[in-house]
């Protein structure tokens, strides 16, 4: 498994299916949240990532991502927010429900 301790940090460019990341992170809870369970958070954190049609990028980012944040012992949440249509900055509906979501977790 990981071992992060202090200096440089190994980027591994391996991209685990979806499957094969709820095997290697199995304390994440269901929409990849993370709580520590050997102490109490001084943080919560909310990690917006955008996405589109880059699937093995993201596995590897999240393989990579998830150990680092785990390590600081953060309470954190990586949402995932896909972009679909064209990019409309003044009328995005996507951004609306994430912010509900945020409200509602964070």
């Amino acid at each position: 498994m990981w071992h992060i301790s202090a200096g440089p940090i190994t980027v591994l460019y391996d991209s685990p299916s979806f499957e094969e990341l709820e095997e290697i992170f199995p304390m994440l809870e269901l929409g990849g949240y993370y709580r520590p369970q050997e102490c109490q958070p001084r943080d919560r954190v909310a990690i917006i990532v955008p996405y589109r049609d880059r699937t093995e990028h993201l596995r590897t980012f999240l393989f990579n991502l998830h150990p680092l944040l785990q390590h600081q012992q953060l309470d954190y949440g990586i949402f995932v927010i896909e972009q679909t249509g064209t990019y409309n900055s003044f009328l995005c509906p996507e951004l609306t429900q994430f912010q509900q979501c945020v409200s509602v977790h964070f």
